[in-house]
């Protein structure tokens, strides 16, 4: 039983997890961004339209 603790508390173990959860959220808000745009080229728009959106309030 020591063993089993010892490996799920070990450094390398929760960096992993660490970095799958990153990855699980990154991807799962990926996801639902172009969801909620429907289309590739809706996702551009509102790209665009931010950018648009910075550049007037930097003037």
């Amino acid at each position: 039983m020591a063993a089993v603790t010892d490996f799920w508390h070990s450094w390398d173990v929760k960096t992993m997890l660490a970095k799958m959860i990153r990855l699980l959220l990154l991807a799962a808000l990926a996801l639902t961004a172009l969801a909620g745009c429907n289309t590739t080229r809706g996702f551009g728009e509102y790209v665009q339209a931010g950018g648009e959106a910075i550049q007037c309030a930097a003037q």
